[in-house]
């Protein structure tokens, strides 16, 4: 599994980055080392919607097949106290948690 794999599971597309750049707006996508077979990549996006956080970091567990999730508001590039973590989401789960905890869309449909 691999970061562009994971984007496009959420977007449910074949262009993850796409999507995410047209929808929400999203910038900065940082992918991170893997930790053994696990990846994870981040990005940051327009705050709209429930304006409860404006980044997004997917995490692969290679182990267990599953998601993590994590949101975060940051203001000027400073971690605020509001952080939540969804934890072993499938991938068919990824939209359905990001569009429910953020208030975006991911799709018109």
């Amino acid at each position: 599994m691999d970061y562009k794999t994971a984007l496009n599971q959420l977007t449910f597309s074949n262009n993850g980055f796409g999507v995410l750049k047209f929808f929400i707006g999203a910038y900065d996508f940082v992918k991170f080392e893997p930790v053994g077979k696990n990846h994870s990549i981040r990005f940051k996006f327009e705050i709209g919607g429930k304006k409860n956080s404006n980044y997004c970091r997917l995490i692969y567990d290679y182990a267990r097949d599953l998601y993590n999730m994590e949101f975060k508001l940051l203001n000027d590039d400073k971690e605020t106290e509001k952080t939540k973590l969804f934890e072993g989401l499938f991938f068919d789960q990824l939209k359905e948690f990001f569009e429910t905890y953020t208030g975006l869309y991911l799709s018109f449909n």
